[in-house]
Formats: C-alpha cells, sequence, structure tokens
C-alpha cells in the first residue's frame, strides 16, 4: 500500500471520530484481562450479523460500527475507531474474521494503527491465534488438518478469505461455487504470492491443501505484522502482546504442511478436479 494510504490509516485509525470511545476503550480493556465475563459485559448489546461463513452484508457491519459510535458506519477502507473495534468484535467474540472485508487494510492496521482499536484488534487476534496455533503446531498431514488450519485462520484473521472458512466449516471445495474453490478463489492465490507463501508452488497439491498453505501464509503475515504494531500499542496492550506473540511464534514454527510428490499428468488432475458438478448439486434435481 502507498505511503500515502499507510498514513491515512495511521490517522483515522488514531483519531477517528467516534463519539462512543468509551466503549471501544472498554471492549479493549476487557480483552486486556482476559476476562471472557468482562467481554461480554462490555459489548451487551452489540448487534450479532447472520453467519453464513462469508462476508458479512454492508447493512449488519453498519450497523455494528453504529454501536460503537461511528459517525459514518463502517468504513473498511479509512477505518476508524468503531470500525477497527468491529473487526475486532468479530474475531473475539464471534469467531468470524471473514465476515469483514480486506486483510490487506487490517494488516496495515496492526502495523501501524493506533488507539483503543487499533490495540483491541490485536489483543482479539492473538487471543485467538495463542488459542489455537498449539493444537496444530505439528505436521499436519490429514485433510481434517487442513480444515482445522483454515478454520483457525478464518476465525482469528479479519478481511480473512471466505474459501477458509468454508472449508475449514466442512463443505466440499467442489461443492463451492467455482471463484470460492481454492484451486481459483483470487484472495486463496493472493496469500500463496506473500512473503510468507510456500517457496515451491504445487507441492501443496489441490483442494484442501492449497487452501492450507494460502491460509497458513497468511496467519504468518498477520503474525509479523503483530510484531510489527507493538510500538505503536498501549504499554499494558504491547506487554501482553509480547507474552502471547512468544507462544505463537513458537507454535508456527512447528507447523508444516503435507508435500506432495509432482503429478505423474497434472492435466488429467486439474480435468477431473474441475469438471462440472452433477446437475442434482446445483439444482436439486436427481
Amino acid at each position: 500500500m502507498h505511503a500515502r494510504a499507510a498514513a491515512l490509516v495511521v490517522m483515522l485509525i488514531a483519531t477517528g471520530g467516534c463519539s462512543r470511545a468509551r466503549t471501544v476503550s472498554s471492549l479493549r480493556d476487557a480483552l486486556v484481562s482476559g476476562d471472557s465475563s468482562r467481554l461480554v459485559s462490555a459489548v451487551e448489546g452489540a448487534p450479532t450479523c447472520a453467519s453464513t461463513g462469508g462476508r458479512a452484508s454492508n447493512e449488519c457491519l453498519a450497523k455494528m460500527a453504529d454501536w460503537f459510535g461511528a459517525n459514518q458506519g463502517f468504513q473498511a477502507r479509512e477505518p476508524d475507531q468503531a470500525t477497527a473495534a468491529v473487526a475486532a468484535l468479530a474475531v473475539a467474540r464471534d469467531g468470524r474474521g471473514e465476515a469483514v472485508p480486506d486483510a490487506e487494510i487490517w494488516l496495515l492496521v496492526l502495523r501501524a494503527g493506533q488507539g483503543a482499536g487499533g490495540d483491541a484488534l490485536r489483543l482479539a487476534m492473538t487471543a485467538r491465534m495463542v488459542k489455537d496455533a498449539p493444537a496444530l503446531a505439528r505436521a499436519l498431514d490429514a485433510d481434517s488438518d487442513a480444515r482445522a488450519l483454515m478454520s483457525a485462520v478464518s476465525a482469528s484473521v479479519p478481511g480473512a478469505c471466505e474459501t477458509y472458512a468454508l472449508l475449514g466449516a466442512g463443505n466440499e471445495d467442489r461443492a463451492l461455487p467455482p471463484q470460492m474453490r481454492a484451486d481459483h478463489a483470487p484472495c486463496v492465490q493472493k496469500d500463496l504470492d506473500r512473503v510468507t507463501g510456500p517457496s515451491e508452488h504445487g507441492r501443496y497439491g489441490f483442494g484442501v491443501w492449497r487452501g492450507a498453505a494460502g491460509a497458513l501464509a497468511l496467519w504468518m503475515d498477520a503474525a509479523a505484522s503483530l510484531h510489527g504494531g507493538i510500538p505503536k500499542s498501549d504499554p499494558a496492550v504491547a506487554a501482553v502482546l509480547n507474552t502471547r506473540l512468544a507462544a505463537i511464534d513458537a507454535a508456527m514454527a512447528k507447523i508444516t504442511l503435507k508435500q506432495l510428490p509432482p503429478m505423474a499428468d497434472p492435466m488429467k488432475f486439474v480435468q477431473e478436479t474441475h469438471e462440472t458438478p452433477p446437475r442434482a448439486r446445483l439444482d436439486g434435481g436427481p
């Protein structure tokens, strides 16, 4: 992202017009404490978006932002304190990072954002990651492992690819709309192309394993962004982040994905993988 856009995000997250700043601060303070009952109390009455395994509606996100005191609803491209609080709540309360759009904006907020909203987001993410990462800190070689990884990433990273949430919930890749499948989804490809992505493309295979490789790259990028944002955090928040990130780093270092040998006939595999699903899957017919 260009320097001008980065500066804009820093300014907005630091000074974003939030008439209920106390509510955003209450969310941050509850997340600092690690006390789930305080979190419930801090967000009592906050709207909840329907769980679909995908993006929440713009109307619902706007209602959540309004509850946090936003002046102009949910501002995905120019996040203020209330918008950051919505992203934090989607992760902390709902475990639905995929419900909010655009991971790149949130990675930038993690690195550069200031204020209660940015800190709430960092705390919400690290709380999820430190809870889920240890169980995945090993060689992952079963399809269920790949799905568990994608589920953890979609729960903890705002703007995570919707494909991860859908596959993590147990949906079959071939049953998804073509543009949502792991082999076609632009967001999966974008994550695979990250600096933290696999150095050797293709060894992760297709379907759930391609999705898992993209999800792991995003998770690692998120962890790096969280480290980068510690100097921007409140000192009390920074102390919690440092402790959590030490555990997250140790767990992530142990995660490895199944490596597949080169395919003898890759074109045949692609054709079989991407053939049109039976009509029954599309319209309910026999």
